[in-house]
């Protein structure tokens, strides 16, 4: 037995390593800039649809695997109620230092969303206190949603020029 494990340790320490670069190489996401409020990276397939807007700056992209809305300002919609939503995650976290929470959980009587996750980052800049960032976003299958929380996490705040 301690020989059969002998030989194969080399060759599954050989697969994880490779397995490893081929998470490094570049998977055909990009770089978005939403006006001048952030940036995000997203799969390359990613596409702004036209939102009419007369208060604050909201934002609707899609891709194939995922469609989300945001709504940035001062005015953006809490999510406090998801936490207490049945078969919902909250995860408290930080993003581009600040602090934020992740939901996560199953939704119904949506067409093509299975996954509902949503992002909800504390901004607050030095010149605009309370400003955030709200996200709200529909994925058909947990791929998307895997997708989705890699979105959140590379989000980077503008600072307004002084």
């Amino acid at each position: 037995m301690k020989s059969i494990l002998k030989s194969r340790l080399p060759i599954a320490l050989v697969l994880c390593l490779l397995g490893g670069a081929a998470l490094a190489q570049d998977d055909g996401w990009i770089t978005v800039k939403a006006g001048n409020a952030f940036t995000f990276e997203a799969p390359a397939d990613i596409q702004l649809l036209p939102v009419k807007s007369e208060d604050g700056f909201f934002g609707h992209y899609e891709s194939a695997r995922f469609g989300f809305d945001f709504e940035y300002g001062l005015y953006a919609a809490g999510m406090d109620y998801l936490r207490s939503k049945p078969g919902y995650d909250a995860e408290d976290t930080v993003i581009d230092g600040r602090k934020a929470v992740i939901f996560t959980g199953p939704i119904e009587g949506v067409e093509n969303c299975t996954f509902e996750t949503s992002a909800y980052v504390w901004v607050e800049p030095e010149k605009r206190p309370g400003l955030k960032l709200a996200i709200n976003a529909c994925s058909n299958g947990y791929a998307g949603v895997v997708q989705l929380h890699r979105l959140f996490k590379s989000l980077r705040f503008i600072e307004p020029s002084r």
